[in-house]
């Protein structure tokens, strides 16, 4: 028979802190803050994307108005090999940079800087092989491929044009790696090709001639570049100090994850060796 006092003392004893109730901790939350940022970011893009668009068909009507169809389509074949080239040149490491960075970024500056580094440098090395074969093939594609010696300056000065290109095309890839996007849109989206209509009406009013248009194009990707390595080094300050030192990614073919871009032109792929997918 059990005492009462006994008894008493079970039902007064507490639990132990460690059977005792645990707050339940939603998941909710979490969820709803990446659901949040997720719907911002599209948002902003999209926005930047649709300005963008809007001051790119305006650049391309003022030119067709301004200088004629004949003057205008030399600029217009220029324009289409630049754009060609930003496939190309780019190499895949606008979404290679994405890829590896989001992998260690925060927690691992020295291989984010890497991978930025490396990326950087690997598009704009490109850039610059590109545009000089277009600066060397310019009088042959004039004479004998578009048959219009007038072509030849155009192509040459629009070579000036690939590196920059290029170089903004991961720039502003890089800045996505901490998931804000409104920096890639300042820079890439809205902000060079807004730049460049205003530079096109500027240098319209000087010369009044189609190479002011064209070095109005080369010069918002110069300004664009520069703004996107400012952002870059202003959200990955580690970037561009002697410390910490970059941790270069180990594979030979570690940053080029591109969605093969090459097909489209030449009907082949990279080998595997040099294409990560």
């Amino acid at each position: 028979m059990i005492e009462p006092e006994i008894i008493e003392n079970l039902d007064s004893a507490q639990p132990p802190a460690s059977l005792e109730q645990q707050p339940v901790q939603s998941v909710g939350a979490p969820l709803e803050q990446d659901i949040t940022k997720l719907a911002s970011g599209a948002s902003v893009t999209f926005a930047g994307r649709v300005i963008g668009s809007g001051s790119q068909v305006l650049t391309q009507v003022a030119l067709a108005r301004l200088f004629g169809p004949q003057v205008y389509g030399l600029y217009a074949i220029g324009w289409t090999l630049l754009r060609m080239g930003e496939v190309v040149g780019t190499l895949g490491l606008d979404n290679g940079v994405i890829h590896f960075a989001s992998r260690y970024w925060p927690g691992d500056p020295a291989r984010v800087k890497g991978v930025l580094l490396q990326a950087l440098a690997g598009t704009f090395s490109s850039g610059v092989l590109l545009g000089w074969l277009l600066f060397v093939l310019a009088p042959w594609l004039a004479d004998q491929v578009f048959q219009n010696p007038d072509l030849t300056p155009i192509l040459q000065l629009f070579a000036f044009a690939f590196p920059f290109m290029t170089g903004l095309k991961v720039a502003a890839a890089s800045t996505r790696v901490s998931q804000r996007m409104r920096f890639a849109v300042y820079a890439e989206d809205a902000g060079r090709p807004t730049l460049n209509l205003i530079l096109v009406v500027v240098f319209y009013a000087l010369s009044k001639s189609i190479i002011g248009a064209v070095a109005a194009a080369v010069l918002s990707f110069v300004f664009a570049l520069i703004l996107s390595l400012y952002f870059v080094r202003r959200l990955f300050p580690m970037t561009f100090t002697a410390q910490p030192k970059p941790i270069f990614p180990a594979k030979s073919c570690g940053l080029f994850h591109c969605r093969r871009p090459w097909p489209a032109f030449s009907g082949c792929s990279l080998p595997g060796s040099i294409v990560c997918l």
